[in-house]
C-alpha cells in the first residue's frame, strides 16, 4: 500500500482534499507528521488517521457477491463500534475484546472501485459533497475498537499505543472494582490511564478483587 502511493510535498498543517471524483464527494486532510517520522496527510484534527488507513477504510473490498452489504453514509449512523462500558469489561477480561463483525465498516468500502485523487485544498463547485464530519464520527468508533482489540490481542506497546490516542481524544475509562478484602462487598470506582508506566500492573492487581 505505502509504495503504490504518490509521493506528495506535504507541510505541517497544510490543508489537503482526499477527493472521490467517481462521487464528487471530499474529505478534509491536513498535513501532519506521522508516528515513523514521514510526512503525510491525515483526517484533519484526527492524526493518528493518516492517508493509507483512511484509504483501507474507504476502498477495502472483501469481494462479497451482494453489493447490499456496501455501507452507506447513512448507515453508518446505526454502527455503534465499541463503548466505553464494554472497554471498562475488556480491560478486567480480555476475552471480552471486540468480535470480527463489529469491524463491519471496514469489509466494504463505499469508495471501492471509484477513483480517488489527493489535492491540496481548492475551491470546488457546489455539488460536491463533504463527508469529513461522517468520517470524524467514524473514526472516534473505530478508534475505541482498535483499543480493545489491542486489549484483548496486542502486545503492550499496541495497548500503550491506542490508549494514548484514547486519552488524547478526550476519552477517560471508570474502572468499578469490587473489593472484598474487608469481609464486605465495595465497590470503588476508578479512573484508570493506561498510558502510566504502571497501568498495566495496577490492572493486574485490581483484577484480584474482582
Amino acid at each position: 500500500m505505502k509504495a503504490s502511493l504518490p509521493t506528495l510535498n506535504v507541510e505541517i498543517g497544510s490543508s489537503w482534499y482526499l477527493c472521490n471524483l467517481t462521487r464528487k464527494e471530499y474529505i478534509c486532510m491536513e498535513g501532519v507528521v506521522a508516528r515513523k517520522g514521514e510526512a503525510t496527510v491525515c483526517l484533519k484534527e484526527t492524526h493518528w488517521l493518516t492517508l493509507d488507513m483512511l484509504l483501507l477504510w474507504l476502498i477495502t473490498w472483501r469481494g462479497l457477491e451482494n453489493t447490499q452489504d456496501v455501507w452507506s453514509w447513512d448507515g453508518l449512523e446505526t454502527f455503534a463500534g465499541f463503548s466505553d462500558e464494554k472497554l471498562e469489561d475488556t480491560l478486567m477480561d480480555p476475552t471480552y475484546g471486540p468480535l470480527n463483525d463489529k469491524f463491519w465498516p471496514m469489509w466494504v468500502g463505499a469508495w471501492a472501485g471509484h477513483r480517488l485523487e489527493v489535492v491540496a485544498e481548492k475551491k470546488l463547485d457546489v455539488d460536491w459533497v463533504n463527508r469529513t464530519s461522517d468520517i470524524d464520527s467514524l473514526a472516534n468508533k473505530m478508534m475505541r475498537l482498535f483499543w480493545g482489540l489491542s486489549i484483548a490481542e496486542g502486545t503492550q506497546l499496541n495497548r500503550k499505543y491506542w490508549a494514548k490516542i484514547f486519552k488524547e481524544s478526550g476519552g477517560v475509562i471508570w474502572l468499578h472494582i469490587t473489593d472484598h478484602s474487608s469481609g464486605t462487598e465495595k465497590v470503588n470506582v476508578v479512573k484508570y490511564d493506561y498510558t502510566e508506566d504502571d497501568g498495566w500492573n495496577l490492572l493486574s492487581q485490581w483484577n484480584g478483587y474482582v
